[in-house]
């Protein structure tokens, strides 16, 4: 009788009969070996299906491979012993069909594990895949907007300075309001990457020197607010602007939408508080027609939770979206923000780190602080310009040749891909400053503002290099001038803006060159 046929309670009955009915010494051995051997044997298939238990867990965290190679081995060597040890050819039939069950137990269930991992593979590659395509549409949508709205706000401003004293107040005033608008669309659009980077994690705060009234007046540029400026004692700092406006945007895009209707009477607060905070105050008229703001509709909308967990909205149109924008940049910017109705006046409060560097000055708030200062061209000084768009041509030329020092400016792209070799012969033989454009598309035909910069560059062209783009994120101006550029614009930034910044980049080049000025 082979010894696994017998279980270990059976063995030791046999055993403690053998001891009663004999004496024998090789009896009780032959006893003691079938006992030892069944006592291993139950050991091993213990340890057998708990490595299989062990090695099904495995498969699950992705170790397929390895654990076949395992459960291969295992198999082998359990069978290998059962035929040498145990001498019932039945009994080591009927182990080997478990362990062979076992194993393919383990394969079949290794491969379906494998199988879904797959799956589920392949759906993250087909989402990541149609997020970057989305991505890159979007990108594409937003350049495209800021482009468009660019030249229309640009030919406005064109027609205002060519034709604006034929035109009544109100006209102009109207033009004026249409320009603005345009331009807030522009800065809407460039929010729009901030938000997509602020839900990502990917934005980087980054605090710049700004003048306070200039960056209020572009933030109200184009809406019907009252700005105040009072209380500021210190106009110069650094604070992060891209953050601030959009929290200043969306607090006054929800005073106007869900405001009194006709009469929201919003005012715009700048002041400086106790250590290095700005508070930013908007305020505006309540809506009658609905119900006060609670202190937990408050403490909800500026959570930064999504829509679904807000207490129920005043007004069913609003999706929450503003305050959703408002909470994450406030989390960036390290900001505090209050959102609070009393006596019919919503007030909202951002109060925003920033460090002032000057020192402290009474501001007349009937002052034009937001003119940027008029720095002039050098006599003599020739600007070649290279864009694929004659509407921005145009434009860009129109403000060039009424900006103070008369430079003499040639525009190259309307025509063409031929335009390009001619801008380069001209510029390194004629131009002191070139303005060139980011993508230059032509049919049939496409190059970058990159790639014109190196062949400036192997030709020796000493003047300053100025790209102007609809890409004007951070990282896209550390990226030109990483490549070479001087001097970084966006379309983004009015002309009578830019140039200014152009001017003084240009006198900033010739006394770090040591370049003399253009006769």
């Amino acid at each position: 009788m082979g010894s696994s046929a017998l279980s270990a309670d059976n063995l030791k009955s046999v055993y403690a009969a053998a001891s009663c009915a004999t004496s024998n010494n090789d009896a009780r051995s032959v006893i003691d070996v079938i006992v030892i051997e069944g006592r291993v044997e139950a050991m091993i298939l213990k340890v057998v299906f708990g490595a299989t238990y062990v090695l099904m867990n495995l498969a699950y965290l992705g170790f397929q491979r390895c654990i076949f190679m395992a459960m291969l081995s295992l198999t082998l060597m359990v069978a290998a012993w059962m035929i040498i040890v145990v001498d019932d050819s039945g009994t080591v039939i009927q182990q080997l069909w478990v362990l062979l069950c076992m194993f393919v137990a383990c394969v079949l269930f290794s491969a379906q594990v494998a199988l879904e991992r797959r799956k589920s593979f392949l759906v993250r590659v087909s989402h990541d895949r149609q997020h970057l395509a989305l991505r890159r549409a979007d990108s594409v949508l937003n350049h495209t907007l800021k482009n468009t709205m660019s030249d229309a706000a640009g030919q406005l401003e064109v027609f205002l300075s060519a034709r604006g004293q034929d035109l009544s107040p109100a006209e102009k005033h109207c033009l004026g309001m249409s320009a603005a608008a345009l331009w807030r669309g522009i800065r809407s659009c460039r929010h729009r990457m901030v938000y997509m980077q602020l839900e990502a994690g990917t934005f980087v705060h980054r605090p710049a020197e700004s003048d306070v009234p200039a960056f209020l007046h572009d933030v109200t540029g184009g809406v019907c607010v009252q700005l105040d400026t009072e209380n500021l004692r210190q106009t110069k700092g650094k604070f992060d602007t891209v953050l601030a406006g959009l929290i200043l945007d969306n607090a006054i895009s929800n005073a106007s939408r869900h405001g009194h209707a006709t009469d929201p009477r919003i005012t715009v607060t700048v002041s400086g508080c106790p250590g290095p905070t700005l508070l930013f105050q908007v305020t505006n008229v309540a809506n009658p027609a609905r119900r006060p703001l609670r202190r937990i509709d408050t403490e909800s909308l500026l959570s930064g939770d999504y829509r679904n967990n807000y207490q129920p909205s005043r007004n069913w149109t609003s999706d929450g979206i503003g305050m959703q924008h408002i909470a994450l940049a406030a989390r960036a910017a390290s900001a505090t923000i209050h959102l609070e109705q009393k006596q019919g006046i919503v007030t909202f409060k951002a109060y925003i780190p920033w460090q002032p560097t000057q020192m402290p000055v009474v501001v007349d708030p009937n002052s034009t602080l937001t003119e940027t200062p008029t720095i002039p061209f050098p006599p003599g000084v020739h600007i070649a310009c290279l864009d694929d768009s004659a509407m921005s041509l145009f434009i860009l030329r129109a403000h060039l040749d009424k900006y103070p020092g008369a430079p003499t400016v040639t525009t190259f792209g309307s025509g063409g891909p031929k335009d390009v070799a001619l801008f380069l012969e001209h510029s390194i033989r004629d131009a002191n400053i070139v303005i060139l454009d980011y993508h230059l598309d032509y049919p049939g035909a496409e190059t970058t503002g990159v790639e014109v910069l190196k062949q400036l560059q192997r030709s020796g062209f000493q003047g300053l290099v100025c790209i102007r783009s609809a890409n004007s994120s951070a990282e896209d101006n550390e990226r030109y001038l990483s490549a070479g550029f001087h001097c970084p614009l966006g379309k983004e930034l009015p002309l009578a803006k830019a140039i200014p910044i152009l001017a003084a980049a240009y006198r900033d080049h010739l006394d770090l060159t040591g370049l003399g000025c253009p006769t």
